[in-house]
């Protein structure tokens, strides 16, 4: 029985002779026979190869998706179960910090190192599940222990200041957060969940605002992303 993960891995790799739509057109019938070095393939074969193609073309739906969303969410639990405990009561999930390693190369974690790049890490920004579902390289544990590791070490950082009381933006709502400050780097927690929203190194005009308003993102953000 046909593996459909198997199966997806090669769907892009269409030799000629696998397809039996070119069979049924005799296209390499036995006249042709000069040009190729092979024998025609049984009925039985031809049937099984239709059925190949028809599995993989069902296995990749409109949006390039080739797992299930039920699929990626139990492939990212598993792989991504850990945490790391930032401070007595906030800590960074592997999933939260995983999501966000487009932002990795802002806290000094450097993709290359970890075998992958800048541009492939950009297309996280879709959303994890998004990614996963796309069958994209899922980042390494090393990865994203490293880049925990970055985060951890700015927000214990003597100098750094901690804040209880500010608000993060997101799409549609605007949440508690508690957030550590070191000169442009920026690390945010939920203040419920306690578990990491996103850390980078800011523009010189977002610290601007963050340090007036003590509010990282703004109503402009949630107007843009609802449209």
């Amino acid at each position: 029985m046909f593996n459909l993960q198997q199966v997806s891995s090669f769907q892009n790799v269409r030799l000629p002779y696998m397809d039996p739509i070119v069979w049924a057109h005799g296209k390499y019938a036995y006249k042709n026979a000069s040009q190729c070095s092979y024998n025609s393939p049984s009925r039985s074969e031809l049937d099984t190869l239709h059925r190949m193609n028809q599995m993989c073309t069902a296995s990749t739906d409109e949006n390039s998706f080739v797992m299930s969303h039920d699929e990626s969410i139990e492939l990212l639990q598993e792989t991504y179960s850990g945490s790391m405990q930032i401070t007595e009561d906030l800590k960074i999930g592997d999933w939260q910090a995983a999501s966000h390693l487009y932002h990795a190369n802002g806290v000094n974690v450097d993709p290359v190192k970890f075998g992958t790049t800048q541009a492939e890490l950009e297309k996280l920004r879709d959303g994890f599940i998004s990614y996963t579902r796309k069958r994209y390289k899922l980042p390494s544990i090393g990865y994203v222990k490293a880049c925990q590791t970055s985060l951890k070490t700015i927000c214990l950082d003597c100098s750094s200041i901690r804040r209880d009381d500010t608000e993060y933006f997101y799409k549609h709502s605007v949440s508690k957060s508690v957030t550590f400050q070191n000169g442009r780097y920026l690390i945010c927690f939920n203040g419920t969940t306690k578990d990491l929203i996103t850390g980078d190194k800011q523009r010189e005009e977002t610290m601007r605002k963050f340090n007036q308003t003590n509010r990282i993102g703004s109503q402009e953000w949630i107007d843009k992303w609802s449209k």
